[in-house]
């Protein structure tokens, strides 16, 4: 790969994300640019030049010259290329900074160093991890490394540096944006939260969880010499093997070797498992003469010691193999094996001695580490399932007795996971799934925010969600996942699998250390000096193949269980269940709702009714709903039966009709495994809604939102009757009750149109209003997206929500900082910048705030990972919802003339909307504007009409009708202005005086833009006009 080719990979994409991201203000006395430039031929560690200038292109053109210079005088040919610009400086006395490294775990403080403001020594943060800089064996924190300090100093810098000696001396830390390129790809470096330092992942899904299982398998099969015997590990920073053997590591990391082949059936690593399997055999395995003369099998250990879990795994990575290939030439091995364990076992208790001495089998150690039990059963079980020997599983539920009886459970072990969840598959007693679930109920908050990869926590959860899957598909035992959190799991489940990622030497970190070949592909203990050994490497991907079934699984079955699913929710056993009721008259059993009504306009055949209840507030009474069923419908829900009886269609009893109808809601969301995408605003949500419902057609059928209902129990009847095989659902979700909304809805995207003066009658101010509205990502689980306009009030509500939630946030708007940015629109055409790509699209559209409205289209697609190019020709076909601007041509005898009916519901942003579209009319002398009261603003809510003012001027109409009480604080500043005395204006206190009127100052070619609140009833005169009467 040429290094000119890297180069201008790597500039292309740090443009972009320069693009995206502010530099901060630095210290005065530093430079006004920083770049360091990473090269790396993927053999050697990484050469660094640093660049400084009086702005960026200064920088980059200083630093590409340096580099070209290097390069031609050591003849290196580079294959990969990082650049990291900084961002942030901050300048700390020296005592502070030990005092905030003090503070911070080995090897997780996250930031560069400096020792001067010129930045000519300055070192990058992943140049102090590879140099353990900042790292001593004996401190669990950050500690400054005197004798590495000097060693890497003299080698990156040709002269010593010394940590400060006064407290009071300066340093600087610093923070950097970056890019990484091979030449083939090239990634934005994450600059925020836990991910940072490591490439940005655009979709985190089972292809990508693949390549890492490839990759892996081929490090650990690499580490196989060819007697058999594993390469243990690894210290990178400085390249030094670990000097020491495990033999029970050796055949756990077989079994992983083992499962990662099952996914690759690569040929080399099944050379390396024959390798490794053979040196186990026979070097490590011995047959001993047990007291009674019989024999069982051991792994023998460093020491001469026997320990229990090396017997353990080693029936494990037998018993893969003989899955795998079929092959039963170690069923013997396995079994003697097993004896071996069962000797190790007391009979009296069930408890297990962990340490023999070989050869005389006297016990070493009663105890040494709850791993082995769980290994021990783990392994049992698995042979169990393959011979059926009673032996096996007894023994194994003899030691559970002990487990239980001594609270094993506390200890939260992965290895205990995997035994219990292969246990319950052969018996089933609720004692041993409630022991499967104690063991991770109390771990579920370590899980989310433990700091270290750990990562036998993902196996600890794979195994446990395989038998919880079970569980709740079980009646017998199902009972006992009541006060289980289970959504709480599944949250926990996919951050860590996320997570671990952060433990992978890419190449854009191994380049940093001395012999990046030597540890590519593998996995990583950061906190252990980035420790690289066989059993690290094992458990990472044990834990993602494990994972990687779990997702082929969603995948394989998405399609017919979200059918199969969604039509149970509204059986005849399910509703009871859900709704919490009991039937008063029966369904039959042919019985099949296709929805349910909450109120008369929303009913369609078939569907139930929702009868109103003891509050008297909302739903159906009782004389709508007996007129309803007479129009078919197929049954009732209500608190009381009595009115029902006679009706002739089963009647659900419920103790309280609103909560129902919302747990009706809520399952059907739980039973849903597509995409969830919430939308609010101020303005433009309906036509978001549609907008978005109409786009996703492409990729499947979606359910969007019907009626604009958008608060709670509107979103339940919606979610409940969106269409059965639904792969994608729209949901409008409003200010009122947001965080209930999130809960019913739990989008995994979020889009935010924007703020704006709307409802202050309840809402006091703009940034209660940005507040309430961030409440949409409450129930939003880490990794989903929020799409938000990028000129929005109180963006910094939004950013700051959406990083405490580890969201991914995607911007819309017109400035070069967004990531989807307007860059031109006519009335016909719109182009607009998406991320890299330049996209040009015919629509017809006649104001701005909806072109808006596409691009968080366009930025919702591409969060979802679907191929946005499919919408290119979709919205020549979209048309605005009725009341959002929907175009009506009326042809009367003897003129003909246009209208745009936006009356459904106005506040200042889409007054403002409304009005601007007036100036796509390129005719002015047929720009007619009809304009309503905006309601619920507030206090305010007179200054509020007076600023249109000078916005309708901008449109300049020929024609203005004002009507309402509001109205006429705006008209009475008109009347006064002389800009306006050119133009043909009116007042008139209601709708009906407008109604009155209208027709003798509609002319031949007009174009009359209506805009007010909905209870206004500016809707009267569109229906009017448009039906010519």
């Amino acid at each position: 790969m040429s290094f000119n080719k890297l180069l201008s990979n790597a500039k292309a994409k740090l443009d972009t994300v320069l693009q995206k991201k502010k530099l901060s203000q630095f210290p005065l006395e530093c430079p006004n640019s920083i770049l360091f430039f990473a090269i790396s031929n993927g053999i050697d560690r990484a050469h660094i030049e640093i660049a400084t200038g009086k702005d960026f292109d200064d920088s980059w053109k200083k630093g590409i010259e340096a580099l070209k210079k290097w390069q031609i005088k050591n003849w290196y040919k580079p294959t990969w290329l990082r650049v990291e610009v900084i961002n942030q400086i901050e300048a700390l006395s020296w005592g502070d900074l030990k005092l905030r490294l003090s503070k911070a775990k080995r090897n997780y403080f996250r930031f560069g160093l400096s020792f001067t403001p010129d930045f000519k020594t300055s070192m990058l943060e992943h140049e102090l991890y590879a140099n353990a800089v900042l790292y001593k064996t004996d401190s669990s924190v950050a500690t400054p490394n005197e004798v590495n300090l000097k060693n890497f100093s003299k080698r990156r810098f040709r002269k010593e540096l010394q940590w400060p000696k006064n407290d009071d001396a300066l340093i600087y830390r610093f923070q950097t944006l970056a890019v990484f390129t091979d030449g083939k790809e090239t990634y934005e470096i994450e600059s925020e939260g836990k991910n940072s330092g490591y490439r940005k992942i655009e979709q985190w899904d089972v292809d990508v969880v693949t390549d890492l299982i490839e990759t892996s398998s081929n490090y650990l099969a690499r580490q196989v010499k060819s007697n058999g015997f594993y390469h243990y590990g690894w210290f990178p920073c400085f390249d030094r093997p670990i000097p020491t053997y495990n033999a029970l590591r050796h055949a756990s990391s077989t079994y992983a070797l083992l499962e990662g082949w099952e996914v690759t059936q690569k040929e080399s690593q099944k050379k390396a498992i024959d390798q490794a399997l053979k040196y186990l055999t026979q070097e490590l395995i011995k047959i001993v003469e047990l007291p009674d003369g019989s024999s069982a099998a051991f792994l023998v250990d460093i020491g001469d010691e026997i320990k229990l879990g090396g017997n353990a795994v080693s029936i494990l990575a037998y018993a893969k193999y003989t899955e795998i290939t079929g092959d039963q030439k170690y069923l013997e091995i396995m079994e003697q094996l097993a004896l071996g364990i069962l000797f190790m076992q007391k009979s009296d208790t069930g408890e297990y001695v962990h340490i023999l001495n070989y050869p005389d089998l006297s016990v070493k150690e009663d105890s040494r580490t709850i791993y082995y039990d769980g290994e021990a059963a783990f392994g049992l079980m698995r042979l169990y399932g393959i011979t059926k020997d009673p032996r096996w599983i007894q023994s194994v539920e003899k030691a559970f007795d002990y487990f239980i009886e001594n609270k094993h459970w506390q200890a939260h072990d992965h290895w205990q996971s995997y035994c219990v969840n292969e246990l319950t598959l052969y018996n089933p007693d609720p004692k041993y799934y409630q022991f499967g679930l104690d063991n991770i109920r109390d771990h579920l908050d370590f899980v989310l925010t433990r700091i270290t990869t750990f990562p036998t926590l993902l196996e600890l959860m794979m195994a446990a969600q395989r038998m919880i899957e079970r569980m709740q598909n079980d009646p017998k035992v199902a009972y006992l996942l009541e006060g289980f959190d289970v959504d709480k799991f599944y949250r926990a489940l996919e951050y860590r699998a996320r997570y671990l990622l952060n433990g992978f030497f890419y190449p854009e970190v191994a380049m940093f250390f001395k012999n990046p070949q030597r540890i590519l592909g593998g996995f990583f203990i950061r906190h252990h000096a980035f420790r690289v050994r066989i059993d690290d490497v094992e458990h990472y991907l044990s834990g993602y193949v494990a994972y990687r079934k779990y997702l082929l699984a969603q995948r394989t079955y998405q399609s017919e269980q979200l059918v199969m699913d969604r039509e149970k929710l509204l059986t005849t056993d399910y509703l009871v269940k859900t709704a919490a009721g009991k039937w008063a008259i029966n369904p039959s059993l042919s019985w099949k709702p296709t929805g349910i009504s909450i109120y008369p306009l929303m009913f369609e055949p078939g569907h139930i009714l929702i009868a109103r209840g003891s509050d008297n507030k909302g739903f159906m009474t009782e004389q709508v709903i007996q007129k309803l069923v007479a129009q078919g419908a197929s049954g009732i829900i209500c608190e009381d039966a009595a009115p029902f009886i006679g009706l002739d269609v089963p009647v659900l009893e419920v103790k309280n009709i609103r909560r129902a109808v919302l747990a009706l809601g809520a399952e059907a969301r739980r039973l849903f495994d597509g995409n969830v995408i919430g939308v609010t605003g101020s303005a433009g949500k309906t036509t978001t809604v549609n907008m978005l419902g109409h786009a996703l057609s492409c990729f499947g059928t979606t359910g969007y939102t019907k009626r604009s209902a958008n608060l709670p129990i509107g979103i339940a009847w919606n979610q409940v009757n969106m269409p059965e095989d639904s792969k994608n659902w729209v949901i409008e979700m409003a200010i009122g009750q947001m965080s209930m909304n999130s809960k019913l809805t739990r989008p995994n995207v979020a889009v935010i149109t924007n703020i704006g003066p709307a409802h202050l009658e309840y809402h006091i101010n703009t940034e209660t209003i940005a507040r309430k509205k961030a409440c949409i990502m409450d129930d939003m689980n880490a990794g989903g997206t929020l799409v938000l306009f990028g000129g929005i009030l109180h963006k910094e509500v939004f950013e700051q929500k959406a990083e405490e939630k580890r969201l991914s946030i995607i911007t819309y708007g017109e400035s070069d900082t967004d990531d989807v940015q307007l860059l031109e629109f006519t009335s016909n055409d719109l182009k607009f910048r998406l991320f890299d790509e330049i996209v040009e699209l015919n629509i017809h559209l006649p104001n701005k705030y909806l072109i808006y409205n596409v691009l968080s289209v366009f930025a919702t697609v591409y969060s979802l990972g679907l191929d946005w190019k499919k919408l290119v020709n979709t919205f020549s076909t979209f048309t605005l919802p009725e009341g959002r601007g929907q175009s009506i041509l009326v042809e009367e005898k003897d003129k003909v003339f246009h209208l745009y009916d936006d009356t459904y519901n106005a506040n200042p942003l889409s007054m403002v909307s409304a009005i601007s579209s007036l100036s796509n009319i390129e005719n002015p002398k047929k720009r007619f504007l009809i304009l309503g009261d905006m309601k619920e603003l507030g206090k305010n809510e007179v200054s509020y009409h007076l600023e249109l003012q000078n916005k309708i001027l901008e449109a300049n109409p020929a024609k203005i009708i004002l009507c309402g009480e509001l109205m006429e604080h705006l008209w009475k500043n008109i009347e006064q202005d002389h800009n306006f005395s050119t133009i043909k204006k009116a007042w008139y206190g209601t709708v009906n005086e407008v109604s009155s009127n209208i027709d003798s100052w509609i002319e031949d070619g007009d174009h009359i833009v209506l805009k007010a609140s909905n209870s206004m009833g500016l809707k009267k005169i569109i229906d009017r006009l448009s039906r010519g009467c």
